[in-house]
């Protein structure tokens, strides 16, 4: 099922973090947990040397559209880096994180299957949940959930998804 284009799709970090930080506060103060889902474009460099950087930029539209159309628009998405992206989901009770990662593996898939692209889109993923009670800030948050992803790269090549 297509998901609407996000209302809160931001195109910087910086209005990433001032939603995302408004966010924090109001999830405290109700006592609920967010997550941050980080992800990062598995061979862009590969696309962009072997296709040209028009394909790396088509590529990383498309991430970005599969990204809007599997998030809910409440979620917050950003684009932080050249092939990172950050979603925060601000209200975890409503669904499981793990099931919007698995949906937006299942979207990659599906995108792959419909294209006839001359390379695969991959996309590895890490996900960080902050608790109501926790003293923590978005930027250790942003940092844990970056490192799963990284270390979910390392570990096990692309595609893959830590927590």
């Amino acid at each position: 099922m297509a998901r609407k284009r996000s209302r809160r799709c931001t195109a910087t970090r910086r209005g990433f973090v001032t939603l995302a930080e408004q966010q924090l506060k109001l999830a405290r103060r109700n006592s609920r947990d967010v997550v941050i889902v980080y992800t990062d474009m598995d061979g862009l460099k590969n696309i962009n040397d072997t296709q040209g950087h028009s394909q790396g930029d088509a590529a990383i539209k498309e991430v970005a559209e599969i990204l809007r159309s599997t998030f809910r628009e409440s979620d917050i998405l950003a684009r932080i880096g050249g092939d990172e992206f950050v979603i925060l989901i601000p209200d975890v009770a409503v669904e499981p994180p793990e099931a919007a990662v698995a949906r937006l593996l299942e979207n990659v898939r599906k995108s792959n299957d419909e294209s006839r692209r001359m390379y695969q889109l991959s996309i590895s993923v890490g996900t960080a949940r902050l608790g109501p009670s926790e003293e923590s800030s978005l930027e250790a948050l942003l940092a844990r959930a970056d490192k799963q992803m990284y270390d979910s790269k390392r570990a096990n090549g692309k595609a893959r998804v830590s927590s």
